[in-house]
Order: structure tokens, then C-alpha cells, then sequence
């Protein structure tokens, strides 16, 4: 049972690089993947941030959405919290390349 699965596993990896030809069409591949995954995300983090300014807190998700990154930022900066921003505005630039 064990090796059947295994051998069905390897047909299926085997059918994959065919597909694909080469491992840079597979990298390229999981990496567009991650990208809109990335995309679909940040969307939804802006479409509620957007929903709790303008309906009150925990209006899309139920969730204290600005709390939270506010949270992640004086955790990040300590009880300054501008490191912490300093931080969340280089990995902004970092998700934009």
C-alpha cells in the first residue's frame, strides 16, 4: 500500500516537471501563487481597515482590524512604537517589489 502510494506520488511529480519542463517554470509558478495569495490578503486587510474607519470597530470581520496592527507595531517598536512603524513601512516597500 505503502509503495503504491509512493509510486503514484512519484508518477505525479514526474507528470508535473514534464508540464513544466524545468525547475525555473516551477519556481516561477509557486512564486505567482504566493504573489496572489500576498495580493488577496493585503486586499482584504485594506477593505477592512477601510470598513472599520467608516462603520466602527469589528464592522467586516468582527474584529478589531486597526487595534491589532496597532498592537503588532508597539509590539514590534516597544513603548515608542516608531520603530515599530519604521519597520511596517519597510516591509510596505518590501511587498511592493
Amino acid at each position: 500500500m505503502v509503495t503504491g502510494t509512493f509510486i503514484n506520488l512519484k508518477e505525479k511529480l514526474l507528470r508535473i516537471l514534464i508540464k513544466y519542463r524545468s525547475m525555473d517554470n516551477i519556481i516561477t509558478y509557486i512564486k505567482s501563487g504566493i504573489t496572489a495569495i500576498t495580493e488577496i490578503g493585503l486586499g482584504v486587510v485594506s477593505i477592512s481597515i477601510l470598513a472599520e474607519i467608516l462603520f466602527g470597530t469589528g464592522a467586516l470581520f468582527g474584529a478589531d482590524v486597526i487595534g491589532n496592527i496597532t498592537n503588532i507595531v508597539s509590539t514590534i517598536g516597544g513603548s515608542n512604537g516608531l520603530i515599530g512603524l519604521v519597520a511596517l513601512f519597510v516591509l510596505a516597500v518590501l511587498l511592493k517589489k
